[in-house]
């Protein structure tokens, strides 16, 4: 059984959120749906969200994609009853809100971070005969109105995703490249390249060992001479002595692709000559490096 998988571009996961709020944007969605006539008047409000909406006593709706949705029925001035299920209005209403959102004005993108209120309009005038899909379809478009108004003012900004630091005890480093080689050399062996496979996986185990000297360089360590447990000099930095290149090898280097070229006068791969140890590789020391590395 063969199948076939296709990968389009990478894109970004970008966020829309409102850096100054909406005014009051109000909409009369009077037209049938689904073949019913209906009419619903409501007035939509956003926020970027603040503490204060979090601590208010009003819990809302709905908390949905870091936006807080608050739905407000009001009853009739006249004191009159309401003619429709408030409970099925509200959650259409809900949906609509959370519809609108999905798709921000300025990019297509999820709006977040932002406080929206619905408020009806329960004056017999304003509300007449309507069903669940008049209030979700009045919910979306209001809101939809109200993002598209605020972006024409210039106050939809973007997010952008941030990536963290990961860090990582070498002690695991350790175990994951011997894992690494350990696959690599099986690999190779059914396939007939022992030596190419296990020079490869040398090498990608080589660019963390790199990224942690480079580090220590930028933490301004000092180069000091220490001893294992069986008395072996442990190597601290470049600068120490018993620190050589390896000649015609490739590194990372900082911030580097792990296949540049070792250029003389740059950072270049190192090893301790024969019977040393590095210290970077005791299993109590640990590294941060871009997770995208």
């Amino acid at each position: 059984m063969k199948g076939q998988v296709d990968f389009g571009t990478i894109e970004v996961d970008y966020k829309e959120c409102l850096t100054t709020s909406t005014d009051p944007h109000t909409l009369v969605f009077d037209k049938p749906v689904a073949g019913k006539a209906g009419k619903v008047t409501c007035t939509a409000v956003l926020e970027p969200l603040e503490d204060h909406h979090r601590q208010s006593s009003l819990e809302p709706d709905l908390v949905r994609d870091g936006n807080h949705i608050h739905i407000i029925i009001p009853l009739p001035a006249d004191g009159s009853e309401l003619k429709f299920d408030t409970r099925e209005a509200r959650q259409q209403m809900v949906n609509g809100v959370v519809a609108a959102m999905a798709r921000g004005p300025r990019r297509s993108a999820p709006v977040q971070g932002c406080h929206v209120t619905v408020t009806v309009d329960t004056d017999p005038s304003a509300v007449d005969g309507p069903t669940g899909g008049h209030f979700s379809g009045a919910a979306h478009r209001v809101v939809r109105e109200a993002l598209t108004e605020v972006h024409r003012r210039q106050g939809v900004g973007l997010l952008e995703p941030v990536m963290l630091p990961t860090t990582m005890k070498l002690l695991q480093q350790w175990q994951a490249a011997a894992l690494l080689l350990w696959v690599s050399q099986g690999e190779a062996q059914a396939h007939g390249h022992g030596a190419h496979q296990r020079a490869h996986a040398v090498r990608r185990l080589n660019h963390s060992h790199n990224h942690n000297l480079a580090e220590n360089q930028i933490l301004g360590r000092s180069s000091i001479v220490r001893r294992n447990s069986q008395g072996k000099a442990l190597c601290s930095l470049p600068s120490h002595p018993d620190l050589v290149k390896v000649p015609g090898a490739k590194n990372s280097g900082f911030a580097m692709s792990p296949d540049q070229e070792c250029v003389e006068g740059s950072y270049c791969p190192i090893a301790c000559k024969s019977g040393k140890v590095m210290a970077q590789w005791e299993p109590g020391s640990s590294f941060t490096y871009p997770s995208s590395m």
